[in-house]
């Protein structure tokens, strides 16, 4: 994969997590970032992509064509996310129903010193520490959307 640079640039949108985030930024419109980015944005897109995605969970799904809420996410220096769910039903279509979260790490030259790792938690093991997972460079995490899906980074 070609080498993209990994600089938070400064025109991305401030997220809309304002309330539990912090120097976190997201594009939706990440196709427009570079090439490689408009052919991973074209496969997610793909219908075999969201058949493929409906037998892992055995229900119909399709991949959002806006990524209402979705797209490019990028942390900048001394970032955060506190624990939260995400919206089920989607703001702007109330008819779809958000299921499933796909987060593509894409930080190469990640480091465990740099933090930032997937912490995950259900909503009634609240009293235990959350799992947390590494962001490294092409893991795919697919986890369910729903009200007990506690997730965040530090």
């Amino acid at each position: 994969m070609p080498a993209i640079t990994a600089h938070v640039r400064s025109d991305l949108a401030t997220s809309g997590d304002l309330m539990f985030a912090r120097n976190k930024f997201v594009d939706s419109e990440f196709h427009k970032i570079h090439s490689v980015l408009a052919e991973l944005r074209n496969a997610l897109l793909e219908s075999s992509f969201a058949d493929w995605l409906s037998k892992l969970v055995d229900e119909p799904v399709f991949v959002d064509p806006q990524f209402y809420g979705g797209g490019l996410h990028a942390g900048g220096e001394r970032s955060f996310l506190d624990m939260h769910t995400d919206f089920n039903y989607h703001p702007k279509n109330p008819h779809w129903r958000r299921k499933l979260n796909l987060l593509l790490y894409l930080n190469q030259d990640w480091q465990p010193g740099y933090g930032g790792g997937l912490l995950m938690q259900h909503v009634e093991h609240q009293e235990d520490p959350p799992h947390s997972l590494d962001p490294l460079f092409n893991r795919l995490v697919i986890m369910r959307t729903d009200s007990h899906t506690l997730h965040g980074y530090d």
